[in-house]
């Protein structure tokens, strides 16, 4: 309706810019196809992505257990070896004392 009732250099100004404009949603259009696309196949993987992080932490987690449970009897062994060599010290000392004068 306002190309109607403006001037004929206004109106080739309007026309080009509806043109342009046109040429502009075309290319958005088409940009939005693509990234829909792009969010649809990331969509289908992230079900199996899901899975196999969960199937990661899950070996993770066990190995974690496994592994402090490791530590905790590394560091039961040295505290009953620390104390095996407190029951020994005075007995090696003396050993010391007696024959290597």
């Amino acid at each position: 309706m306002s190309l109607l009732l403006c001037s004929c250099k206004e109106r080739d100004a309007l026309l080009k810019e509806q043109a342009d404009l046109q040429i502009a949603l075309k290319q958005a259009k088409a940009d939005l196809d693509a990234y829909q696309l792009k969010m649809n196949t990331v969509g289908q993987a992230l079900p199996t992505a899901a899975a196999a992080l969960e199937v990661q932490m899950t070996a993770s987690d066990k190995a974690h257990a496994e592994l402090t449970q490791v530590i905790s009897e590394l560091n039961s062994k040295a505290t009953h070896m620390e104390e095996e060599v407190k029951k020994l010290r005075p007995k090696v000392e003396a050993y010391k004392a007696k024959y290597l004068r």
